[in-house]
């Protein structure tokens, strides 16, 4: 844990300074994180986990030599596989240390067997000092390494034909992120949390770095992704049950100890997996050092918007919606009842870029898919949206329905009418 806190707060460091950290990359990088300009830093391939120093010296050694690799194949070719292994090969690819390629990481790893045997095979026939028809050609065993990879200088294809991968889709943002954390420890090349942050924002209640200012037993909603997992057994319990977790919850500002006693985990069990998008409730418990979050409650990330959410807000436009369209959505709020308050923002009124107006006690709505779809049916895709313990913000990016509209600041009033949309 502390060698990832170093790496994160570095690079965290090298983003604020506004200083370029380059991805790992073998035709690149070497066993230390290296200057290559001012402003610019070279990711040092020894911070990759479970490829030894060995391995990188011999890459970097093949690369001086023969210069950059042109390909997977032309990498095989060139490095000695009893040092740079097939499973420390895989482990780069995960980590983004061929992404130069321009091809896919699924792409490459569905590859990699064909191409370390091949490999294997070429410089076994390079000791018995056997050449191919392209070795008399070249004439230089040695340095040109094309190989269907890449071209003579080392320059590498971005075409997935040239270098005679299969045409399959990349790994899913959620597997591929989860393989670059195992490789390296941390998220490098994008955070699986990213895609979430408007909903993170809408039903969670504190960050992750607000934690340092609630107060003991205070009930906090966090919205994240559960890092490494260990669940124990204890002794007793006054349930009779035996099995209880501890975990470190993240999320993009930071990461907290959390642990579920034995009757929450038991509720929760089967939402308790690691690199698993949650939100979780529970209270701050200041008696242990650190501070630990106690967790009662786990809530998937798609099931946040019908548990957490606490109102309704339908946006409307005075330059796209008419009078019909507010009767039909006053009846279709009447069919829609429930216990959530309803808000309709209304944009473009005569000098008023902006206002929030509060439906009564008699126009609480519940929420749902149902009840999304027949709302966005009258006020257009994107115009309905709940909010939870994050509150009420306004729409920063409106969907359009006839015309565009000018996206909001802030909000220029807050209105309330207890007996009318």
């Amino acid at each position: 844990a502390e060698r990832e806190k170093y790496f994160v707060d570095h690079i965290d460091d090298c983003r604020r300074m506004g200083i370029k950290l380059s991805p790992p990359n073998v035709n690149e990088g070497e066993a230390s994180f290296r200057v290559a300009e001012e402003g610019h830093i070279h990711f040092g391939l020894a911070a990759i986990k479970g490829v030894g120093l060995k391995a990188i010296d011999a890459i970097v050694k093949a690369r001086e030599t023969g210069g950059p690799f042109a390909g997977i194949d032309d990498f095989f070719e060139r490095v000695p596989i009893a040092t740079v292994t097939q499973g420390g090969v895989e482990t780069l690819i995960k980590a983004g240390a061929f992404d130069f390629l321009g091809a896919r990481r699924s792409q490459l790893l569905a590859v990699l067997p064909r191409a370390a045997l091949a490999g294997q095979a070429r410089q076994d026939d390079l000791k018995r000092g056997q050449r191919n028809l392209f070795d008399l050609f070249s004439g230089d065993v040695g340095n040109a390494h094309t190989n269907g990879n890449g071209n003579k200088n080392g320059k590498a294809t971005s075409s997935a034909a040239s270098l005679g991968l299969p045409d399959i889709p990349e790994l899913a943002d959620i597997e591929l992120l989860a393989e670059e954390k195992k490789a390296l420890g941390f998220y490098m090349s994008s955070h699986p949390l990213t895609q979430f942050g408007d909903l993170l924002k809408s039903f969670r209640s504190h960050q992750v770095a607000e934690l340092a200012g609630v107060g003991d037993k205070t009930e906090v909603v966090l919205g994240g992704i559960i890092d490494s997992v260990l669940v124990r057994n204890v002794k007793k319990s006054r349930s009779g049950l035996t099995r209880m977790a501890k975990l470190t919850f993240e999320d993009l500002s930071g990461s907290t100890p959390a642990m579920l006693w034995p009757e929450e985990f038991a509720k929760n069990e089967a939402f308790i997996q690691a690199d698993a998008i949650v939100f979780v409730k529970g209270t701050m418990n200041r008696s242990r050092d650190p501070a630990e979050l106690m967790i009662s409650r786990v809530i998937p990330v798609e099931n946040a918007p019908s548990e957490l959410a606490r109102g309704v807000v339908l946006t409307l436009r005075a330059d796209s919606h008419v009078e019909a369209d507010l009767e039909r959505l006053q009846y279709a709020v009447r069919q829609t009842s429930g216990g959530l308050e309803l808000y309709l923002e209304l944009l473009g009124l005569s000098g008023i870029k902006h206002a929030l107006f509060k439906a009564g006690p008699n126009y609480r709505v519940r929420y749902d898919d149902v009840v999304r779809k027949t709302l966005e049916g009258i006020v257009g895709l994107g115009n309905v949206r709940p909010f939870g313990p994050g509150g009420l913000a306004p729409q920063t990016s409106p969907a359009p329905l006839a015309v565009a509209v000018e996206t909001p600041g802030e909000f220029d009033g807050i209105a309330e009418d207890p007996d009318d949309l």
